[in-house]
């Protein structure tokens, strides 16, 4: 029961992307007609916008006939991460937030693809792809994930350092 305490992160953490990710949708979906526009703050007409898109391809628009495979690599995501989350210790937080965020995309957009055949997107900075608050998720659950791993890194770098100089600072006994 301890452990399952931890792992509830994760799955909280997923739920509020998901919330989050299919309120925005459902707002440009009944605001907005496709491909039409919306300028939230005037100052930034020339960089941001919100723009009512079809996306039956990956994040960011890439690859946009693979629908069934993305709705595949989905799945077997969201299950790898439930996996792993039951194997994590407690004090692997970080990693929870992580992979929380990464599972509440995939799940914000496995939902558009199940219900519709394409992801709504909407979030345009001009010179960019056009995303979603998913997208968002899995990109920031990405980059904690690898803040995470360099930080470990360097932490077990460390404590080998301190290790082996402690080892050559232990003064071997003379050999008769």
């Amino acid at each position: 029961m301890v452990k399952f305490r931890y792992q509830v992160v994760l799955y909280v953490l997923s739920a509020i992307i998901v919330a989050f990710d299919q309120y925005t949708k459902g707002l440009v979906r009944e605001g907005l007609g496709l491909y039409e526009r919306y300028i939230p703050f005037a100052f930034l007409e020339d960089i941001f916008d919100i723009i009512h898109t079809h996306n039956s391809g990956a994040a960011f628009g890439m690859f946009q006939q693979g629908g069934a495979f993305f709705t595949a690599i989905a799945f077997v995501v969201v299950g790898a991460i439930m996996i792993y989350n039951a194997v994590l210790e407690p004090h692997e937080q970080m990693v929870r937030v992580a992979l929380g965020l990464q599972m509440g995309g995939a799940i914000g957009n496995l939902i558009d693809r199940l219900q519709r055949g394409y992801v709504t997107d909407f979030l345009y900075f001009h010179g960019f792809p056009v995303f979603n608050i998913a997208d968002l998720a899995i990109t920031m659950g990405v980059v904690v994930l690898i803040m995470v791993m360099i930080v470990e890194a360097r932490e077990i770098a460390a404590r080998e350092a301190a290790t082996a100089e402690a080892d050559a600072s232990v003064e071997t006994p003379a050999e008769n």
